[in-house]
């Protein structure tokens, strides 16, 4: 009888077809999880810098409150929609500079707006920010939902998403605004 000395052809193709199929198969489910990742700390990212808003009203409009509106960091009183709030927008860029946020933001761009009812009523904060994988446009409770993903793709105009606070006094954000 002949001892076999290694593996056959056919059964070295075999295999190789074999892991082949394992591989693409196994290809959609490891991008999507990579992906879904991937918007998680996109996601995470915003929302640490939401929270930051907070420090940041606290500690401007510790310096005293502006009346009339110009486009700048500081907290401004301004009335729409028929209520009064206090209102201060600033650009991520301005967060970096004024070093409220220590973290390289270089792929981002846009702004966080915040407005504090005058009296009774929760803050409400907007949120319009990109990286070159994502883009978020809403408002703060509607990101904090379990459920919500960034979309996909680097915001442009077309997803008509501006990235530098209003000059003008800006209307009241509404959580209806997000896409999801």
């Amino acid at each position: 009888m002949k001892k076999s000395k290694g593996f056959t052809l056919v059964e070295l193709l075999a295999v190789i077809v074999i892991l082949a199929i394992l591989v693409l198969a196994a290809t959609p489910a490891v991008t999507g999880i990579m992906q879904k990742s991937q918007k998680n700390t996109f996601k995470s990212e915003i929302i640490s810098i939401s929270n930051m808003m907070n420090t940041v009203y606290t500690e401007k409009s510790g310096k005293g409150v502006k009346t009339t509106f110009a486009k700048s960091t500081d907290v401004y009183n301004i009335s729409t929609g028929g209520k009064s709030y206090k209102y201060i927008c600033m650009e991520l860029s301005q967060l970096v500079s004024e070093q409220y946020i220590k973290k390289d933001l270089k792929n981002y761009k846009g702004y966080i707006a915040m407005w504090v009812p005058d009296g009774a009523g929760d803050p409400i904060i907007k949120i319009n920010v990109s990286n070159t994988s994502f883009y978020m446009q809403g408002t703060y409770d509607k990101l904090s939902a379990s459920d919500y993903l960034p979309s996909q793709g680097a915001a442009t105009d077309a997803n008509y998403i501006t990235f530098t606070c209003p000059t003008a006094t800006p209307a009241v954000a509404t959580s209806g605004v997000f896409n999801k």
